[in-house]
């Protein structure tokens, strides 16, 4: 007797997943039923943990061809990005999230097959990717929340964008700066809490389906990593 697949999904996870799902009811011509999505998203975790190929998911799970269909789905419509602000948003309203500070980070991947846009090329300055990640945040911060980053995003420019955002910025000088310095000593104390950035990265590359890129399409790379922040929100609640 084959041993059955371990699902990671708890109910009251699924319960909170569910309801953000598009519904399909059964189409009136018939055919064969769509298949369960539970089963599909715990198909897509297995292969997120275990960074293995679509066609390995075992047989007791949805078809790898199947669950990469829902994936390329809910990844194209943007539902794993609004389920994650969901997530984000219930647990700020339980006091599970620590919003006094945001720290930032970049991390690379390599891409196996290529692919049609990355979800940012590695020539891309961190600079860049700070911006556009400070804007897609799914909350309302207050005035002045600190945004902790390392010194690869020392630019003047950037802090000036960084503020006008109503950030703070506490970014370490590079060392070979030859402007006057813009650091308050003080405040450039709470760069002691990068670690928790760092460790986030290292939360993020245990899926092994995200350490090495194999998906053509970026968004649906895109969608992988929302799903692994997905998991993880699931876990705090």
């Amino acid at each position: 007797m084959s041993r059955m697949t371990k699902r990671v999904l708890q109910d009251e996870h699924w319960q909170r997943i569910a309801p953000h799902l598009p519904e399909h009811p059964p189409s009136v011509k018939g055919g064969r039923p769509r298949a369960d999505d539970r089963e599909c998203l715990e198909g897509i975790l297995w292969l997120l943990r275990t960074g293995a190929r679509w066609q390995d998911i075992p047989v007791d799970l949805p078809s790898g061809s199947t669950c990469w269909r829902r994936l390329q789905e809910w990844s194209g419509k943007g539902i794993l990005e609004e389920i994650q602000a969901v997530l984000i948003e219930e647990l700020a309203e339980l006091g599970k999230l620590d919003l006094e500070e945001l720290l930032a980070d970049a991390t690379f991947v390599r891409a196996k097959k290529g692919g049609i846009m990355s979800t940012a090329s590695a020539n891309v300055s961190e600079q860049a990717l700070l911006m556009p990640a400070l804007n897609d945040i799914p909350l309302e911060l207050p005035q002045g929340t600190p945004v902790i980053a390392d010194k690869g995003h020392d630019s003047d420019q950037l802090r000036d964008e960084i503020e006008q955002a109503g950030f703070e910025p506490i970014i370490p000088h590079r060392s070979n700066r030859v402007r006057p310095s813009r650091n308050d000593g003080r405040r450039l104390r709470r760069y002691q809490h990068r670690w928790r950035v760092e460790r986030t990265n290292a939360w993020l590359h245990c899926y092994r389906g995200l350490a090495v890129r194999w998906a053509y399409h970026s968004f649906m790379y895109v969608g992988l990593v929302y799903l692994s922040f997905i998991h993880m929100a699931l876990q705090r609640f």
